[in-house]
């Protein structure tokens, strides 16, 4: 019975297996034919009948995914009929697609075609964690797509991570995700937090914890800058001397050490300020060189000083002070009160004394008193003196001094005199081996104007405002054409006239002739006859006339002078002329003198002063004897004429 039983049950099995297998072949010719949904209806009566047959399971999913459902359901499927797939036998791929109606080969290349699919349509571009962890629990993953989906991780975590402020979110992050390439950045941004944290208590400790948890950070200068300020406004809040050189010491290169600086240097200073005395000052300006209040505490040392020696009349005290304290203050009183006391000490008769004064003063508040009184005392010495460098030097050293019209007036009076004795000479009224000679006369004198040289004819040429005077040295010519021998020397240029005057010697004669300034040539003869006369003189003149001058003689700036007639050794008679210094313009004084008319002539003539001529000559007789004679003329102010005083 029971091995009926069993042959029963065992072609039951058989039909069975046969009906499923004939479904399945309609089922796979009906998806070749693109007719899923008939498919789908076998295959639904078919999971029905066999839910754990790998077969069925195979196909039910292959129909799902061309109907487009669920991946996921598809893909447990496949798993479920996978698992059931390994407890079948078969050997090879040949009984596999006998019993299977399909390889291994193809069922495992089905599965993954399954999971790639659901892994681009569903999780690749997942917003969560949870989707992606889902993923990876019901697919096996690909190298690939397992880190893809870890970075995808990584991403998603440290974006929750770098919004968050939470400092646990950052932690856990950076414990659990060691190999995420954003860890670097989560880590910035929990020491950034960190940093705020500590920032937000401001105080010792949280800037200690913060160093402490993250060494070596790049906020470890900005630690440091956020020490030192809390150091500063401790020392400020003690505002001390020994908070600020303490804040010094630690921080000796902060960027308050120059206000540190200025608070110990007031903190110092204050007190001294208001009560110190000379020696706190002077320690304190010893000490602090380079203080603040370094020239405030000086100007209070020059100012106790100098009230110290101002009231007292040693004048060394004052020097002292000037020296140790140039360009103070009360320099200006002190230069003052050195001269009031220098000049106190003056001996003002005192050449040496007052020039002392001059040197040894500072402001030289009498200097003009000093050179007033030393010019007086310079002006006694040298009043009566001839010599016109004397005046010359008084008049430079002493310009303001109360005898300088007196000194100039001196000066110009003597260098009339020297003019005027210089132009005797030009003239020829003194001896001309006292002069210089005649080569110095055209360079000193001549200002280029007076040149002197030989021509082609070995002639000497003298020549003036173009003007030539030729000397001929050529005797041959001279006796052969029988002229006059003619020689030409230049004199000099007499100031009493303001004319040039030239020598013209020649064998039988000799005269003096005179260039003007515009170079015309005037001889002395015509510049006599220009003089004026007054008519009562021209009647008793009778025929004699004055042909040249004899002598000068000045009083300020008027001139005398005596004309004679006829020359030679003997004159026939003079008269006494006048004009002013520099013009050449002549008015004769007195009568003309003719001594002719009674046999006399006059052998000398000269002034004794300005009022007074001296003459002397010799008077003939009919035997040819003869005896001297000798007068003085006389200017009778009265009567404004020339008189005989004798004779």
């Amino acid at each position: 019975m029971r091995t009926i039983l069993t042959i029963v049950l065992s072609l039951l099995m058989i039909q069975t297996a046969f009906g499923q297998d004939r479904k399945l072949r309609k089922v796979k010719e009906l998806i070749v034919e693109n007719k899923n949904g008939e498919a789908d209806e076998i295959i639904t009566e078919l999971i029905a009948k066999y839910p754990t047959s790998p077969i069925v399971l195979y196909y039910s999913s292959v129909v799902d995914l061309k109907l487009n459902r669920s991946l996921d359901s598809i893909y447990q499927n496949m798993q479920f009929g996978s698992k059931n797939l390994v407890n079948l036998r078969y050997e090879n791929n040949i009984s596999d697609s006998t019993e299977l109606g399909f390889t291994k080969e193809e069922f495992q290349r089905f599965k993954l075609q399954v999971r790639d699919l659901a892994f681009d349509k569903y999780y690749k571009d997942a917003k969560t964690i949870d989707s992606l962890h889902l993923f990876i629990a019901k697919f096996d993953l690909s190298n690939i797509q397992r880190s893809y989906i870890e970075n995808r991780i990584c991403e998603i975590t440290s974006k929750i991570a770098l919004s968050s402020v939470d400092l646990s979110v950052l932690r856990d992050f950076i414990n659990n995700n060691k190999n995420c390439v954003q860890i670097k950045l989560v880590e910035s941004r929990l020491l950034l937090l960190n940093w705020q944290s500590a920032k937000k208590f401001n105080t010792y400790k949280s800037y200690e914890m913060f160093e402490q948890q993250n060494p070596n950070s790049i906020f470890s200068d900005s630690i440091k800058s956020a020490l030192e300020l809390l150091d500063w406004e401790r020392a400020q809040f003690y505002d001390s001397i020994t908070s600020y050189e303490f804040f010094m010491s630690k921080h000796p290169n902060s960027q308050f050490k120059r206000i540190a600086i200025n608070k110990i240097d007031t903190l110092i200073w204050l007190p001294i300020s208001t009560s110190g005395t000379l020696r706190e000052l002077q320690d304190f300006v010893n000490r602090y060189p380079q203080s603040q209040f370094y020239k405030r505490a000086m100007d209070s040392i020059v100012k106790l000083e100098w009230f110290t020696i101002a009231i007292t009349g040693d004048i060394s005290s004052v020097e002292n002070f000037l020296k140790k304290f140039p360009d103070s203050y009360y320099d200006g009183q002190a230069l003052k009160r050195f001269d009031e006391l220098l000049w106190k000490s003056t001996n003002v008769a005192s050449v040496k004394s007052l020039e002392d004064y001059l040197k040894d003063c500072k402001s030289c508040v009498f200097k003009e008193n000093a050179l007033e009184k030393l010019s007086l005392l310079e002006w006694d010495k040298i009043k009566l003196a001839q010599d016109t460098m004397l005046f010359n030097d008084f008049l430079h050293h002493f310009p303001k001094s109360s005898k300088v019209n007196i000194a100039s007036k001196r000066k110009a009076e003597l260098v009339a005199e020297i003019d005027f004795q210089v132009a005797r000479k030009v003239h020829g009224f003194a001896p001309c081996d006292s002069f210089e000679t005649e080569d110095y006369w055209i360079e000193k004198h001549g200002g280029g104007l007076v040149k002197k040289y030989y021509n082609s004819n070995s002639n000497e040429v003298i020549e003036i405002f173009g003007n030539k005077f030729v000397t001929m040295i050529d005797w041959e010519f001279l006796e052969r054409t029988n002229n006059d021998y003619t020689e030409f020397d230049y004199c000099g240029f007499s100031k009493i006239v303001n004319l040039h005057i030239i020598l013209r010697s020649g064998i039988n004669e000799r005269e003096y002739i005179y260039v003007k300034n515009n170079g015309d040539v005037v001889s002395q003869f015509d510049l006599l006859n220009t003089r004026i006369i007054p008519n009562n003189y021209k009647a008793s003149a009778d025929v004699l006339d004055i042909t040249n001058l004899l002598d000068v003689i000045k009083v300020d700036n008027k001139l005398r002078w005596i004309g004679v007639a006829n020359g030679g050794e003997y004159w026939s008679g003079f008269a006494i002329l006048s004009s002013e210094v520099g013009i050449p313009k002549f008015y004769q004084e007195s009568e003309t003198f003719n001594f002719i008319k009674y046999n006399q002539k006059l052998s000398d003539l000269y002034f004794v002063n300005f009022n007074q001529c001296s003459f002397a000559g010799e008077h003939y007789f009919a035997d040819n004897s003869f005896k001297t004679f000798n007068g003085i003329f006389n200017y009778n102010k009265n009567s404004n004429q020339w008189q005989v005083l004798k004779k």
